[in-house]
């Protein structure tokens, strides 16, 4: 059972890690534009352990065109929260209308992200690693 949760611990900084470097590699190698939030949302599970994320839909230009991406995960840093907290940050962070950076692959410029500065925490990648390595 140990070598179980070891695994999937293992599995979801694993995961978590390669969100970081796909972000980094975007933030790093594929072009800088400017988007606006054009809305945002948050959504929340009905459990007792009631935990939350936050996505915004976005358009910016790219290669003479405008492009939009629909749901794209904010405020990753924020490992568990119950909303009320999350909710004011998307708020402030994210208001509809508000200019921000976003990268897109000059390969393909329908495709982007928003960099290194919305990626999960690295501090829990290391614990979760961490953890599932000791056990």
């Amino acid at each position: 059972m140990m070598s179980l949760v070891a695994a999937v611990m293992f599995l979801l900084g694993a995961i978590q890690l390669n969100d970081i470097a796909k972000a980094q590699i975007a933030s790093l190698t594929w072009t800088e534009t400017s988007g606006t939030v054009t809305s945002h949302a948050l959504s929340c599970n009905s459990s007792k352990y009631r935990s939350c994320n936050a996505y915004i839909d976005y358009v910016y230009n790219a290669a003479g065109a405008e492009y939009s991406r629909k749901q794209a995960k904010v405020l990753r840093s924020k490992l568990f929260d119950a909303g009320a907290d999350m909710d004011n940050d998307l708020d402030r962070r994210y208001p509809e209308g508000k200019s921000f950076k976003v990268f897109y692959n000059p390969k393909k410029p329908s495709e982007s992200d928003l960099g290194s500065t919305n990626t999960p925490n690295p501090v829990w990648t290391i614990l979760l690693m961490g953890i599932a390595i000791l056990i």
